[in-house]
């Protein structure tokens, strides 16, 4: 069937219209069935200089609900589909805009709620819950090894927004709202509750999530999303702390498509209720690196952040309970890095002490070697330094003196190379053994080393090993 262009009258093109769109047979996936080419190509002038255009080559029909009055050229919004294998009978009808210019009021003939034109969009000012530091309106994502107080922190801050107080650091606080924890290894009896009461929370505001209530019905996002809108709704919360992280993701957690689908949903109720919401999660195991990549699971979950924050040993402190919170990721605004201690009560729960601001940052957090490791290996090389301070030593003696003075052998490994201990073979057959000994001018080294203050000792620990 071919048309030609030409006048008709309204009774005409809409006769033309109908039996067109009864050959529009669709499948099940969106596609026509095939059968036997269909070519036309028509271009129908109406009474009112209106425009109606339908055309068919390859297996497309274009049928708009409304013409323009303007004349405009139309022109499709999806590409046909061309294809020297399909021979369709039926054809799917798209839509077609004009091209230029815009008609009044934007685009009428889409009907996606999920498209607005910008200039609908009321602009709104960035706000934190803490300044720079955790967003309102979006996802914020809290790094750190088990120790450091990752929790503490998040239950100190908890504890501010129930009673309204000002965050660390700042002039002015808000008024109390409430708050709902998502806990996934502290129990609620025995930590959470305790620790919230010793830094003064009103305990009334907390919404906590029960793991030993089991309703066949996992909290697991993105499926919990409306769970937890309910539970915001209902406590009036301003805060929401999923600790962590891992236990409340469906699905697994380093796929970056799956990680997304969960975020997604999590990240648009944020901004819809004005709410800061803060991931905990542990970091990996792989040692030194840019921050944005040593939070477990996918790159997905720090991209899906607008704010991204990191805590760690103080490298500059040999106190093992003083730690650093630094920031690392701002996409809506920045903030330095500030000291902190954790206390521990006679009563058994913990707090954190904000002490005063910091120059560590966290680059410098991930590249300091942890305090656990750092006082091993500290005591490791005290213990070798004196034990070879006489002269050589076998090397089975050595290592006998080490262990009763409770060094492993892996540690006091460690400690020989980064001394540059010399291993030399004495004797042959069956009474050869090996011999350590320290290098030349090795005594002021031993001296800064025992005697030394805590940063001579830090550059003894961290320098490279020595060549063999």
């Amino acid at each position: 069937m071919v048309l030609e262009s030409g006048k008709i009258t309204e009774e005409g093109t809409q006769r033309l219209r109908e039996r067109l769109l009864r050959q529009v047979r669709i499948r099940p996936n969106g596609r026509p069935k095939p059968d036997h080419p269909l070519n036309y190509n028509a271009l129908v002038r109406r009474p009112g200089d209106e425009h109606l255009e339908f055309r068919g080559h390859g297996g497309y029909v274009v049928v708009p609900p409304s013409c323009h009055e303007s004349g405009q050229e139309y022109r499709s919004i999806r590409r046909p589909r061309a294809s020297r294998r399909w021979k369709w009978q039926g054809c799917q009808a798209h839509i077609w805009q004009p091209w230029h210019p815009w008609p009044p009021g934007g685009i009428k003939t889409l009907n996606d709620p999920r498209f607005v034109r910008l200039t609908q969009v009321e602009e709104r000012q960035k706000t934190f819950l803490w300044d720079g530091r955790i967003v309102r309106g979006g996802i914020t994502v809290l790094d750190g090894d088990p120790g450091n107080g990752k929790t503490s922190i998040m239950l100190d801050i908890a504890a501010r927004v129930t009673t309204g107080r000002q965050m660390p650091f700042c002039e002015h606080g808000s008024g109390p709202a409430g708050v709902v924890l998502l806990q996934g290894e502290d129990s609620l009896g025995q930590d959470v509750r305790p620790n919230l009461r010793a830094a003064g929370a009103d305990l009334d505001r907390v919404l906590a999530y029960d793991r030993s209530v089991d309703l066949g019905n996992p909290m697991t996002f993105p499926h919990a999303v409306s769970v937890l809108d309910e539970a915001v709704r209902e406590s009036g919360a301003q805060l929401v702390v999923i600790d962590p992280v891992a236990c409340f993701l469906e699905g697994n957690m380093h796929n970056d498509q799956s990680v997304r689908k969960a975020l997604g949903p999590l990240s648009e109720m944020a901004d819809r209720h004005n709410l800061a919401v803060v991931l905990v999660r542990h970091l990996t195991k792989n040692g030194r690196g840019n921050p944005l990549y040593r939070g477990a699971g996918s790159i997905g979950i720090i991209g899906a952040a607008r704010s991204g924050l990191i805590v760690g040993d103080d490298p500059s402190r040999d106190d093992k309970y003083e730690h650093v919170l630094a920031h690392y990721k701002g996409n809506r605004g920045s903030a330095g890095s500030l000291a902190y201690r954790t206390v521990r009560r006679n009563d058994g729960t913990i707090t954190i002490r904000w002490l005063q601001s910091s120059n560590c940052e966290a680059d410098d957090i991930v590249a300091a070697v942890p305090k656990h490791e750092r006082t091993a290996l500290q005591e490791a090389l005290e213990v070798l330094a004196e034990i070879l301070s006489d002269g050589p030593l076998p090397a089975k003696e050595v290592v006998q003196l080490a262990t009763d003075a409770q060094v492993s052998k892996r540690t006091l490994l460690r400690a020989k190379a980064k001394l540059g201990v010399k291993s030399r073979k004495v004797g042959g057959g069956p009474n050869a053994g090996w011999l350590w000994e320290l290098p030349g001018g090795m005594n002021l080294l031993m001296d800064r080393l025992i005697y030394g203050p805590a940063s001579a000792r830090r550059d003894i620990i961290r320098r490279p090993r020595s060549s063999p």
